[in-house]
């Protein structure tokens, strides 16, 4: 059987938070990639295609954004 495949675009936004020293908190810098490699058992279902558009906090996402 062929395993369906699934896109993967990722904005930043809450999901994509990591620490920051330099900025004094958190700042979106996992990507669509970093994301999906967190669960290595997707690629046994799927067949994962992964983009990264922007980097962005979830709230300065605009709907020009989406």
């Amino acid at each position: 059987m062929t395993k369906p495949r699934v896109a993967v675009i990722a904005l930043g936004g809450t999901i994509a938070m990591t620490p920051d020293q330099a900025a004094g908190g958190v700042v979106p810098s996992l990507s669509a990639a970093d994301i999906t490699g967190s669960a290595s058992e997707l690629e046994a279902i799927a067949v994962l295609e992964t983009r990264t558009l922007l980097q962005k906090s979830g709230p300065h996402l605009t709907l020009d954004d989406a």
